[in-house]
């Protein structure tokens, strides 16, 4: 069995070793929900009976009873409300679905839907779980449907190929007035685990490359001396031949 709400460590997720994420601090004890994000129930209907807010992340999350009696926390999507009803499909279940079939918050293969759809918690490949557009108010367009593959506009701007066989849900991830909260003190984000950030400018140079207040041809550059900017981090293997457009800069 698992557990819905569990307590875990400040340094749960941290190494031990040299800092990788700086400006970081306890902050408020807070309780880490677990979602689902497989959604492997297909044709059993779910019940949302109530909403909790989740401070590891910025997303409406609410606890859905299913009619086999298991209860999880899922991505809800804006317009969901208590006592709304959810359901997953597959091509298992009927080939035959439209767009029609899948109400708001809804999940199942994205083959099945139509272009020009919204959707969000998208799987990147078969299987892998949510991953893109999880968080306050996102969402991803399907452009067109091929026979293998799905063409989905990120929130990026970037327009990549999914595999039709790839779990989505319906709509648009809630609390999309998160963007506008006001931070009203700076003790609001100490609460929320964010220590204050110093500039590289404002130290000495045997601090940071940035230090010394040097005036011009300052290559922005990591508190080790390595290029900050403008450096290819993705692994281009695998994903080069699914991205058919570049995220819009």
């Amino acid at each position: 069995m698992v557990k819905l709400k569990f307590k875990i460590g400040s340094r749960y997720g941290r190494n031990k070793g040299r800092i990788s994420s700086f400006h970081r601090e306890r902050g408020l004890k807070k309780l880490y929900y677990s979602v689902d994000f497989d959604r492997y129930l297909y044709g059993i209907k779910g019940k949302i009976i109530s909403f909790d807010f989740d401070r590891h992340r910025t997303g409406k999350i609410g606890l859905v009873y299913y009619t086999n009696g298991i209860l999880s926390y899922v991505l809800c999507a804006e317009s969901s409300k208590e006592g709304d009803f959810i359901e997953g499909f597959n091509f298992a279940t009927n080939n035959s679905y439209t767009t029609n079939y899948f109400s708001t918050g809804s999940y199942g293969p994205i083959g099945l839907l139509t272009p020009g759809t919204r959707v969000y918690n998208l799987e990147l490949f078969p299987g892998s779980g949510g991953k893109v557009s999880r968080s306050a108010g996102t969402f991803s367009t399907i452009l067109k449907v091929y026979s293998s593959f799905a063409l989905v506009k990120l929130p990026s701007g970037e327009q990549r190929l999914f595999d039709k066989r790839c779990i989505c849900n319906v709509g648009r991830v809630g609390n999309v007035e998160h963007s506008f909260q006001i931070i009203a003190k700076a003790g609001i984000m100490r609460k929320l685990g964010k220590r204050p950030i110093v500039r590289g400018r404002a130290m000495n140079p045997v601090d940071h490359p940035h230090g010394g207040r040097t005036n011009g041809g300052i290559v922005p550059k990591t508190p080790w001396g390595r290029l900050a900017k403008g450096v290819v981090t993705r692994n281009k293997k695998n994903v080069n031949k699914l991205i058919l457009k570049r995220k819009q800069r």
